[in-house]
């Protein structure tokens, strides 16, 4: 089973909330989220995972601008 890279809540008609876990902050030992609206169909913010959101966890780039 492979394992779930992020996830796409739904936050009304056409809006989906993108986000991509950062694992745990190491002094509060909560956890940490990259958080991005993305506006239009799934199929869009799916894209939008997959291409950008998990390239910049590969690289580090958390906060370069969309």
């Amino acid at each position: 089973m492979a394992r779930k890279l992020g996830q796409i809540i739904p936050r009304g008609t056409n809006r989906w909330l993108v986000r991509v876990s950062l694992g745990r902050d190491q002094a509060t030992g909560r956890r940490r989220y990259l958080n991005r609206t993305v506006t239009g169909p799934q199929r869009r913010a799916q894209q939008f995972l997959s291409t950008e959101l998990l390239a910049r966890s590969e690289t580090g780039n958390w906060w370069v601008a969309r």
